[in-house]
């Protein structure tokens, strides 16, 4: 299945944006829980993660973290469909290690794809970006498409874009 729309419940925008506006030192980290329908992913929750690498521009968890986060979306009758992060001070545009962590997690529930990239969300969350133009915070979703089969192995993966709506379920 090749992901193609992300629908945000409004309260899990909340809880990303106030976990993300915790902390302008350093970024933080979490994952989205919700349940798929064909190329479209509807996030639900957000469950925020407790930082392992102590560097501020790294958000790594671990295994055991991922493993116990199942379970919890196993709980509640979803899944773990993506992740997100905060830049805190730019552009809330995937990095290379953005990239590369994406493409690690979509090996990692490529179990779920039925054909082309293994559905699973990436979200940045720019919070306090100098550059923008007023006191919001931007979204900015994202996946990875495999190399192409005419490239070399070891080659890049490209990013690409999501398109997104925040709404609510009652």
């Amino acid at each position: 299945m090749s992901l193609a729309h992300c629908t945000l419940a409004k309260e899990c925008a909340f809880c990303v944006v106030a976990h993300a506006l915790s902390t302008e030192k350093q970024e933080v980290m979490g994952l989205l829980f919700g349940r798929w329908d064909g190329p479209q992913a509807f996030i639900e929750e957000a469950h925020p993660l407790a930082r392992t690498d102590r560097r501020a521009d790294r958000v790594e968890v671990k295994p055991e973290q991922l493993a116990k986060a199942a379970s919890i979306a196993e709980s509640r009758g979803l899944r773990i469909v993506g992740w997100y992060h905060s830049h805190p001070r730019f552009v809330a545009q995937p990095s290379v290690t953005d990239i590369e962590n994406q493409r690690q997690y979509q090996t990692l529930f490529e179990d779920d794809a039925k054909d082309g990239p293994a559905p699973f969300v990436g979200l940045i969350v720019g919070t306090y970006d100098q550059a923008a133009t007023g006191p919001r915070s931007v979204f900015r979703y994202f996946h990875v498409a495999p190399p192409r089969d005419d490239v070399r192995a070891g080659d890049a993966v490209l990013p690409m874009a999501l398109r997104a709506q925040v709404r609510s379920y009652k």
